[in-house]
């Protein structure tokens, strides 16, 4: 009996979280057009018309492609021709995963007349695409950005994977991304061979997981863990797992990735380096980015 309340301890709070929208409203408001976002009183060209580029959205564990259902909006009205596609993640391995649902974006794109595949993963979807371009290439391949990858696993499956019902609730896919190599296919995989941004967040509303996690961290994913060797560039934003993908400024910074190959920061603009020549977050260690730095 005692294994009750254990069991519906790990039913609510692990990784299982709901699949927010918001029905389709554009983050693109009436006064920001498609070209133009304006932050902090600049204007920021971080949403131009590439009606020549694919971007496939790759949704986290647990969850569905309408959670990814406004970034698809946005990016939509960007220009950029989208395929957002759905994956059964807690039914098989990360390997078959990132395997058939890469697959599956790239043919959709391919079936365009398109110039550039881009992706942009929510958590479990970033390490999908990770596993996918470690042993496989893609023809035409753009940017990457990653948004609360557990780039070096998430603590939390280390502490519960043993608690009975772990893996009927979170699948193969959940248990494989704990921070030990017996358990963490993040940690089995190499260092970043493309270029990708990774977008972090430090807010939590699930303050009894974060008690299993380094601060600061998300809820599911420590700040720390989403660090990537040979990463182009990183940034810190103030949500949390579950509503990051759905926030303004992380949708503002993910195109400005896309469009510049780095985020947006003050005085940052016209920078012909990625990533040199303006502040960083100091969370991830120097020796992570791929481009030297200037802190």
């Amino acid at each position: 009996m005692r294994l009750l309340p254990r069991f519906i301890f790990l039913l609510s709070l692990i990784v299982i979280t709901p699949n927010c929208s918001t029905n389709g409203v554009s983050h693109l408001d009436s006064n920001r057009t498609v070209n133009q976002v304006e932050r902090q009183g600049q204007q920021i060209d971080d949403c131009a018309v590439i009606q020549s580029e694919c971007v496939v959205l790759l949704h986290g564990l647990a969850r569905t492609k309408k959670s990814m259902r406004s970034m698809a909006k946005h990016l939509k009205g960007c220009g950029y021709h989208v395929e957002n596609i759905g994956y059964p993640s807690r039914k098989k391995s990360i390997a078959l995963l990132a395997r058939e649902a890469v697959n599956e974006g790239v043919e959709r794109c391919d079936a365009n007349d398109i110039e550039k595949i881009h992706f942009v993963g929510h958590s479990l979807g970033s390490i999908l695409v990770r596993d996918y371009l470690e042993s496989n290439s893609i023809d035409r391949l753009g940017r990457v950005v990653m948004i609360a990858p557990p780039n070096q696993g998430s603590e939390i499956v280390d502490k519960l994977h043993k608690v009975p019902g772990f893996k009927l609730i979170n699948g193969l896919a959940g248990y494989q991304l704990g921070t030990k190599k017996d358990n963490s296919v993040p940690k089995q995989l190499g260092p970043a061979n493309f270029d990708v941004g990774v977008i972090a967040g430090n807010r939590t509303i699930n303050f009894i997981l974060s008690q299993f996690l380094p601060n600061p961290d998300d809820g599911k994913v420590s700040v720390a863990s989403t660090c990537l060797k040979g990463m182009s560039d990183h940034i810190v934003l103030p949500y949390s797992h579950t509503f990051i993908i759905q926030r303004n400024k992380t949708l503002d910074q993910l195109t400005y990735f896309l469009k510049y190959g780095k985020f947006y920061r003050e005085n940052s603009r016209n920078t012909n380096n990625s990533v040199s020549g303006f502040r960083h977050d100091l969370i991830c260690d120097k020796s992570f980015y791929k481009y030297p730095l200037k802190f």
